[in-house]
């Protein structure tokens, strides 16, 4: 009866997260990049927080009850998700209220990134080892992390965008090219959130543009691939001969577990792994800075700086990052990662106090790339995705060791090629106007 009273209050609190969000959010300008933000809240809280909710009642906390967890943990951990969001909603709302857009369609910067995505998966599937000089290699480093990230965002993004709302056959074709080469790699890899989360994304944009049948297609593949996923091999830690070989075969195990509890233990993982984040912080194991601090040295390459720590870490391995600290206490699984709630990631770094600051930096942070990106008009709404980490966690409340690091990879290198493109547009112009 007590689990049935604590997955009640779960629900309850979640679809109050969910109304809230539409409150605020429906008051807010009429923009497609606003529209993508709240959208993508309300995929967070119903997928990650409401619908385990509603299977743990029917199954009696299954997974929980698996791992020693006890559901009043769970609960509190809910509760530090909904106090969270309700501040970061709040905040963004305050910030954002008054904003205007300004349309500048810069679609050159598309078109390079596609380009270069082709490039990287070109030399990851077939093993190609292309001889670039040291100069290259340089500029490559710097915008890899940028590129290999933003390319699929935007190859997604083109395929609705230049078929429905602004036709451009050859940039479709690009968009579609380079979304092939993602679905290669992708089912090399074996983890199957990098296609569940695309199709989510796909969604949105037919949504936006009004595309209602195709919104349906696209409802029934999910479903498709959520019953394939159910049975589907666990091949992502395997090396990458043998997941092509399993992929050749169509290699299928008997199914162990229904649909309903496949995505009671996907979908209820982040809340449930996040407990651990609550059982560090009451046994007074706080990370304080040492996350953020670890996360500074990331522009140093590891060449020159072998020592240098690894970005989000409290120790000397990438292993004492809180994904994998929180795999390791629960799950006794050391060499593997989790997601998590940011809200118990802020509590394992400053308490309770780190939930309501970290929370206001993080909207902050997002409020400030925002404003940004609505002056860039379309392209806005796959380039906020890039700082909410696509594909894994889509995250608008980013936590605080994300932030340095997105400052180094994405948002320098960034506005580097945004300038850059600017300046070579004007000198364009300037030519132009001096043959005339």
């Amino acid at each position: 009866m007590v689990n049935i009273i604590i997955g009640i209050i779960s629900i309850i609190i979640s679809s109050f997260v969910l109304l809230y969000n539409r409150k605020f959010f429906k008051s807010l300008s009429n923009n497609n990049l606003l529209k993508f933000i709240e959208f993508l809240i309300y995929y967070k809280v119903f997928f990650y927080l409401l619908v385990p909710s509603v299977l743990r009642i029917f199954s009696d906390f299954q997974y929980e009850t698996e791992l020693g967890i006890n559901p009043m943990e769970l609960l509190i951990v809910y509760i530090f998700e909904v106090i969270s969001y309700i501040i970061w909603i709040t905040i963004f709302y305050a910030l954002n209220k008054n904003t205007t857009k300004k349309v500048e369609q810069i679609y050159v910067f598309i078109l390079i990134l596609f380009i270069y995505l082709t490039i990287i998966n070109t030399i990851k599937i077939f093993g190609l080892d292309l001889d670039f000089n040291n100069y290259f290699e340089s500029i490559f480093y710097i915008i890899f992390p940028l590129v290999n990230t933003l390319g699929p965002v935007l190859a997604f993004f083109g395929i609705i965008y230049y078929k429905y709302d602004n036709p451009n056959n050859k940039l479709f074709l690009l968009s579609i090219f380079a979304v092939l080469f993602y679905f290669i790699t992708v089912l090399i890899s074996g983890v199957r959130g990098l296609i569940v989360h695309p199709l989510f994304f796909v969604i949105f944009l037919l949504h936006i543009y009004g595309k209602k049948r195709q919104i349906k297609l696209t409802f029934i593949l999910l479903f498709g691939f959520a019953i394939f996923q159910a049975t589907y091999m666990q091949i992502r830690h395997l090396d990458t001969d043998t997941k092509i070989e399993i992929l050749a075969q169509g290699n299928l195990e008997k199914e162990n577990k229904n649909i309903f509890d496949d995505i009671e233990l996907r979908y209820g993982e982040s809340s449930r792994m996040s407990v651990a984040f609550l059982r560090r912080g009451l046994d007074n194991n706080f990370a304080g800075l040492k996350p953020f601090l670890s996360s500074l040295y990331a522009p140093l390459p590891r060449t020159l700086f072998p020592k240098k720590p690894i970005p989000g870490s409290i120790g000397e391995d990438k292993y004492s990052m809180g994904g994998y600290l929180i795999m390791s206490d629960l799950r006794g699984q050391w060499w593997n990662m989790t997601e998590f709630l940011t809200s118990a990631h802020a509590y394992w770094e400053f308490g309770i106090i780190g939930l309501i600051i970290i929370t206001i930096i993080s909207v902050l942070y997002i409020s400030l790339i925002v404003r940004f990106l609505l002056k860039i008009h379309v392209l806005g709404i796959p380039i906020i995705l890039l700082f909410f980490k696509p594909w894994g966690y889509n995250e608008p409340k980013i936590w605080l060791y994300e932030i340095p690091l997105q400052i180094f990879q994405y948002i320098i290198p960034g506005l580097t090629i945004f300038f850059v493109l600017k300046l070579i547009y004007a000198f364009k112009k300037l030519i132009v106007k001096n043959l005339n």
